[in-house]
């Protein structure tokens, strides 16, 4: 029975997850990006519902991101931004008191996301209302779409 169990089994599971852990690496590459564009194909989808619900709309001259955070007061986060992401991070604490006892919970929250185009940090602004942030970042001219008139011929 004793001829079962490998002697070096503990290497051989190690060897194990290693492979696992490589093929998924291979894997995980592959879909990353897109060698013809350079862009991450995980970020796409991510703002179209984002889990906590945040929105993206992007107009020609800017990017308008809004999140919804519902039972959050105006000093209970903080929006950072510079020219490739945007961090919303937050806390909430509650307390409830009765007769005979306390009780306080506290939840923090950060969520920073990759933004899809060149933005001006600088000129970004947000307004918080009924507990909906709407941040607008515009965008640099280089990341402005421009319209080209195409002459048809015919």
């Amino acid at each position: 029975m004793a001829d079962l169990i490998p002697v070096n089994w503990r290497e051989s599971v190690q060897r194990l997850r290693q492979d696992i852990s490589d093929a998924f690496g291979r894997w995980l590459a592959k879909f990353k990006s897109d060698e013809s564009s350079g862009k991450d194909l995980w970020a796409a989808p991510m703002w179209t519902s984002f889990g906590s619900g945040l929105e993206l709309d992007e107009t020609d001259d800017e990017l308008i991101v809004r999140a919804s955070l519902p039972g959050l007061g105006k000093n209970d986060f903080k929006v950072e931004v510079t020219e490739g992401r945007l961090v919303i991070r937050g806390e909430r604490k509650t307390s409830k008191k009765s007769r005979h006892r306390y009780e306080e919970s506290q939840a923090s929250f950060a969520q920073a996301v990759s933004l899809p185009c060149e933005i001006e940090p600088n000129k970004a602004r947000a307004k918080f209302k009924k507990g909906m942030l709407t941040i607008s970042l515009p965008k640099t001219e280089r990341a402005k779409a421009k319209r080209i008139k195409i002459q048809i011929r015919g």
